[in-house]
């Protein structure tokens, strides 16, 4: 900016013209980030905010000096004029304690002149957790250091979602063995191998979200699993004397979930107390046969209502 000064004089400096001008910068005393996130302690107990791998914004506004006492400059007036290019962004994972760092997107971005001062960023965060948001721009002209600005904690962070597949067929026990094992039509057969799953936590790009499993941030339970199982009623390739596929009863009860490694988990069913068992009938007197049966899932989802895919 330019200053230009004129005098002119009067009474005993009647005639006299003084000109004076000079350049100097006005710069913003700094700057404030925030996000809409409430997340104040910093940790697992916070409320959801949103899933991992989608959109959030990042609100960063650049604020002039006022004078007195200022410990919080981010109710001061904005400096709408301040542009710069390649304002640096980085996080800080606050929780959990171990695990992935996470990857943002963008890492940096272009403050635009604005009317209320404040620029508003388009963010992603790869991972669950909770984290802060650091803002860095550019020394004004070069010259002048306007400090940074830190957000407040900001999460929690969860999965967009969950993969899963059959690591485990399983096998059912026969009830007679020997040299042709059998078991019955109406007794009840249990696993010799129980089938297992394997589940998946994924961000929005379908990259594994690792802190799921951390602690306190695992929020799915073995109980949301089972009961999204539907279990089989009837065999999908057995027949019986009415050419009618054989019924079956199955009596499935709550499973374990754990974790297998960082953001994978495994549910297997319970070894001990599910049973299975062809219903004895008139009909059902056949050739002996393979079981064929097929348990599906559906709806399953964690607290924070990410679900199965």
């Amino acid at each position: 900016m330019q200053l230009n000064l004129r005098y002119d004089g009067s009474g005993t400096d009647a005639g006299l013209v003084m000109l004076g001008e000079d350049q100097f910068i006005a710069y913003p005393l700094g700057l404030c980030a925030s996000t809409t996130s409430s997340c104040p302690g910093g940790d697992a107990g916070c409320a959801p905010f949103v899933a991992a791998g989608t959109n959030f914004d990042l609100t960063v506004t650049f604020v002039g000096w006022e004078p007195g006492p200022d410990p919080d400059i981010c109710d001061n007036t904005t400096t709408p004029n301040y542009a710069e290019a390649n304002l640096v962004i980085t996080s800080t994972k606050l929780s959990p304690t171990g695990g992935n760092a996470g990857v943002i997107t963008p890492t940096s971005y272009n403050h635009l002149v604005s009317l209320t001062g404040s620029n508003t960023v388009t963010m992603t965060e790869s991972e669950v957790g909770v984290f802060t948001y650091t803002i860095d721009p550019p020394n004004y002209w070069g010259i002048y250091d306007l400090g940074t600005a830190t957000t407040a904690a900001v999460g929690r962070f969860y999965p967009a979602k969950f993969s899963v597949s059959v690591s485990d067929h399983g096998n059912l026990a026969p009830n007679c063995a020997g040299t042709s094992s059998f078991t019955y039509s109406g007794d009840s057969m249990y696993w010799d191998a129980e089938p297992a799953l394997t589940i998946t936590a994924l961000n929005s790009s379908d990259v594994v979200t690792e802190n799921y499993t951390q602690a306190g941030y695992l929020k799915l339970t073995a109980t949301d699993v089972y009961d999204g199982i539907t279990a089989p009623t009837q065999d999908n390739t057995a027949t019986g004397i009415a050419a009618l596929p054989l019924p079956v009863v199955a009596d499935m009860r709550t499973g374990t979930l754990t974790t297998a490694s960082a953001g994978v988990m495994t549910y297997r069913f319970d070894t001990a107390l599910d049973t299975l068992t062809y219903t004895r009938s008139s009909t059902a007197a056949v050739s002996p046969f393979t079981p064929d049966l097929t348990w599906t899932t559906s709806a399953v989802a964690d607290s924070d209502g990410a679900a199965f895919t």
